[in-house]
């Protein structure tokens, strides 16, 4: 049934633009942020009240579904002054993720925090295709 929802999921993405079949699979790693898995997620959220979720897609998509306490920033709108606001303290544990492997918005959003200094930087690199086919909830904006 997973693999079922895994190719409805990827169809439903590749057909309203959330995933480009042609776009490279990035890296799973960010130099100075710690890659991490749905289960990883779920814990972190667990064990940090100050966690900080962002959701790097551009509006529309985080409209259509977003891991619950998620803030939205693209990482064309999230600068320096933006992280400060959202995370004051440079070691305020902070997740970045986006629709997937082929999403460049998380990464490049995880970068700009570590290069800003931030010390517990998350990068959730298969995303919400991940969290999809786990079955795990999304919130849609009303």
């Amino acid at each position: 049934m997973k693999k079922i929802l895994g190719v409805l999921v990827t169809v439903i993405m590749l057909c309203t633009g959330m995933v480009n079949a042609e776009s490279p699979i990035l890296p799973s790693t960010v130099e100075g942020a710690t890659t991490v898995t749905a289960a990883d997620l779920l814990e972190l959220m667990e064990e940090h009240e100050d966690l900080v979720l962002v959701d790097s897609r551009l509006s529309a998509g985080y409209k259509s579904g977003y891991i619950e306490g998620a803030i939205n920033y693209s990482d064309i709108d999230l600068t320096p002054e933006k992280l400060a606001e959202i995370a004051p303290a440079k070691e305020t544990p902070i997740v970045f993720y986006c629709t997937g492997i082929r999403c460049h918005r998380s990464p490049a959003s995880a970068a700009l925090a570590v290069k800003e200094g931030y010390t517990k930087v998350y990068y959730y690199h298969v995303g919400l295709k991940e969290w999809i086919i786990e079955g795990l909830p999304l919130t849609v904006a009303e």
